[in-house]
């Protein structure tokens, strides 16, 4: 069967009625997982540099950097596309596509890692970077494995298993690096921490996952050049996305000075942290969508418009958070240091509910194969985030980074809603629901600012007050109350 010819299983989670509900209580579960992980991998951050020497974590640091890029560049998005024609394919199709999947990864891994290897012999790296990069390349083989069989479990919206899988990962990540420390162990055995975790989960997967628990890599020209067809632009597009993303990070310190870079970098890791809730949320949802763009427009269009109101609705909420919240998240971070970080922060954090939009538009577009439009927009972000960074930084510094990444941000939301609207006119955004959040946000902002009460207190009050609007505008999405009356029920 053609991935293009409309594919409906009665029997599958995907076309079912109960998809929608699965989606919102898996994706709860999959931020309370998500907010775990961060503060148990925490623990380990301080705990590390201060076992190391200081020349020691700058190589683990090293090598873990290169093995990151090698892992981000062998993925090049791949998997985001395979997940897309695992839902849309019959089940035939779908244990080929993995299978095809497995190998073509490893094939890509592998050149990676011998270019990497390259690079870091002509550069004079020490060997001990060497061998950390080849022990981290046994661990992106293994995750690569492990990926590869934790998506049927995406496309069946089995969330919380999912969740259950990443906090194994966390826990195992960091009670392996405690016991190295407590044994007193060396650089080298700590490369080997994140090859546990991944081991460790490759067997949790294989316990929790439906059949088949493990496919073996195969060649399959015509799926690969598929795939590779398909990822090439996406590839090219996601790199885009993260470039822009960095461009103001990387010219302040260039542009303005080491003490500006460091009140941007402050308020940046702020936002970076936070930018990986909209895109749980919008993985969380990707494989319906993926899959109602071949089966039902009808369905594509009422999931991309609910999405599209959680989206603005989570994203107000910590916008309200980040904006009044901002002296408090500062002190914490700098001690009194970072005060002048104040107006970064709140100018940045206005853009958080546009990165929430940007989140779910580029999954819409990525579903209904507009690599293309994905492709044109993010390249015409990172374009004006580099004019907007030479304009703006020298003379106002982090404030006019923080300016440029909200224009930019705001800009990209822009482009992706039009060309969402271009692919298909019937997906048009309504934004009806964006005048009852932006009163609330409004509202709520105004009162947490001019409370007078400690910044914490004023942050919770401001937060209660947008949910009380929130509830009765009636802004909140109708399968998020159901969901929360039933359990209220249940219980």
């Amino acid at each position: 069967m053609s991935t293009q010819e409309p594919l409906v299983e009665p029997g599958h989670v995907l076309d079912s009625p109960e998809a929608g509900g699965k989606i919102v209580r898996g994706s709860a579960v999959r931020l309370a997982g998500f907010a775990v992980s961060l503060l148990v991998g925490a623990i380990t951050a301080p705990l590390l540099i201060r076992h190391l020497s200081v020349a020691d974590f700058g190589l683990y640091a090293t090598a873990n950097s290169i093995i990151f890029v090698v892992g981000g560049l062998s993925e090049g998005g791949i998997g985001s596309v395979a997940i897309r024609e695992y839902a849309q394919r019959d089940p035939d199709g779908r244990r080929r596509i993995l299978s095809s999947l497995l190998g073509l990864r490893w094939v890509l891994i592998l050149a990676g890692c011998g270019i990497a290897a390259l690079v870091i012999v002509v550069l004079g790296y020490p060997t001990v970077v060497l061998v950390g990069v080849l022990i981290g390349t046994v661990g992106i083989v293994v995750g690569a494995m492990q990926a590869t069989n934790s998506i049927p479990l995406a496309a069946g919206l089995d969330l919380n298993r999912l969740t259950v899988i990443d906090l194994v990962r966390q826990f195992s990540a960091t009670a392996t690096m405690i016991a190295l420390i407590v044994v007193g162990a060396t650089l080298v055995p700590f490369y080997f921490v994140n090859v546990v975790s991944l081991v460790t989960i490759l067997v949790v997967t294989a316990m929790v996952s439906t059949a088949p628990r493990f496919v073996a890599p195969r060649y399959h020209g015509r799926d690969w050049s598929h795939l590779l067809r398909q990822t090439g632009l996406f590839a090219v597009a996601t790199a885009f996305s993260i470039v822009y993303f960095q461009v103001a990070l990387i010219s302040v310190a260039a542009l303005a000075g080491s003490t500006q870079a460091g009140y941007y970098g402050a308020s940046f890791r702020v936002i970076e942290i936070l930018n990986g809730v909209p895109w749980i949320l919008a993985v969380s949802a990707f494989p319906l969508i993926a899959r109602s763009a071949t089966t039902d427009a009808e369905r594509l269009r009422y999931a991309l418009q609910r999405m599209f109101e959680t989206a603005i609705l989570a994203g107000g909420a910590f916008a309200i958070l980040l904006f009044v919240g901002a002296p408090a998240i500062l002190e914490f971070l700098g001690a009194g240091k970072l005060a002048p970080a104040l107006p970064v922060l709140r100018i940045m954090s206005v853009g958080v509910p546009f990165t929430f939009c940007i989140a779910v538009w580029s999954y819409a577009l990525l579903s209904l194969r507009a690599t293309r439009s994905l492709l044109i927009a993010s390249g015409s972000a990172l374009a004006l985030a580099v004019v907007l960074t030479v304009v703006l930084i020298p003379p106002y510094g982090a404030v006019g980074g923080a300016c440029v990444t909200l224009i930019v941000e705001v800009s990209l939301a822009i482009m992706y809603a039009i060309a969402l609207r271009r692919q298909r006119h019937e997906l048009r955004v309504r934004f009806s629901a964006v005048l009852k959040v932006a009163v609330a946000t409004g509202a709520a902002t105004a009162i947490g600012l001019l409370i007078p009460l400690g910044t914490i207190p004023a942050t919770i009050v401001a937060f209660a007050t947008f949910t009380i609007i929130a509830i009765v505008t009636r802004a909140i999405p109708p399968e998020i109350t159901s969901e929360l009356s039933a359990r209220i029920l249940r219980r």
